[in-house]
Formats: structure tokens, C-alpha cells, sequence
């Protein structure tokens, strides 16, 4: 019986990808403001991604491969089911809403910020100190 809740009853807000990595689903104004009002040196990932777009889902299993061995918090916001939280996002970081979009914050502010093909740019060197 436990094999099937193990399937059926997955934790809904953790998403493990094809490379292994754990997403965490981006589903609250809460959360969002927790990471706005973290101010130890500890980064967060956004990851905001619409199930519908070819550009989306490419940029994210790219981008993926780039998490593989790092100890960071990298929440996905569903863009179709949370549209609300990525116009709270950009509220509140003073960022333009982009579809597919990675923003990097620490301290409460933003570090990084890109979208598209751009994403793949990101460099943990230059922007994870």
C-alpha cells in the first residue's frame, strides 16, 4: 500500500526534475514575502514558467542542468495557475514581469534577473557569491 501513496500523495510542493534537482512550487503572496524579508546571506531562486510555452519549457530543462549540486531554495511559480504572484513579484521587486524569467535574491533584493534564451547566461559564479 505504501507504493501507492507514494504515488498518488507526492508532496505538492516539491517537484523533482529529470536531472534530480527539487523545485519548490511558488504558491503564496507568504512565500514570496518571506524571501522579500530574508535578510541573512542566503539566495533564492524564482523560476517563473508557463506550462503552454515551447520557449519555457526548453530555457527550464536547459537551465536544470545547472542546479545539479547546488544548495539553493529554487521555487518555480506556474505561471497559468499563479499569474497573481508574478504581478506581486514584480510589485514588490520592482521588476518587469517576463515569461520565462529567472530572478536570483538575496537579502531581499534582486542580484539577478533575465528572461528567455538569456537565462541560460546565468554564471553561479559571477552572481552566487
Amino acid at each position: 500500500m505504501s507504493i501507492f501513496n507514494n504515488i498518488f500523495n507526492k508532496n505538492k510542493e516539491e517537484e523533482t526534475d529529470q536531472s534530480g534537482s527539487v523545485w519548490l512550487e511558488l504558491n503564496s503572496i507568504e512565500m514570496i514575502d518571506s524571501i522579500k524579508n530574508t535578510k541573512e546571506d542566503e539566495y533564492f531562486i524564482i523560476f517563473k514558467h508557463s506550462t503552454r510555452c515551447s520557449i519555457s519549457r526548453s530555457v527550464l530543462r536547459k537551465f536544470e542542468s545547472k542546479l545539479i549540486g547546488k544548495e539553493i531554495k529554487a521555487y518555480k511559480l506556474d505561471l497559468l495557475n499563479y499569474r497573481s504572484l508574478s504581478s506581486h513579484i514584480a510589485d514588490i521587486f520592482s521588476i518587469e514581469h517576463q515569461s520565462p524569467q529567472l530572478i536570483v535574491i538575496n537579502k531581499g533584493d534582486v542580484v539577478y534577473s533575465n528572461s528567455h534564451y538569456d537565462i541560460l547566461d546565468f554564471n553561479w559564479e559571477d552572481n552566487i557569491k
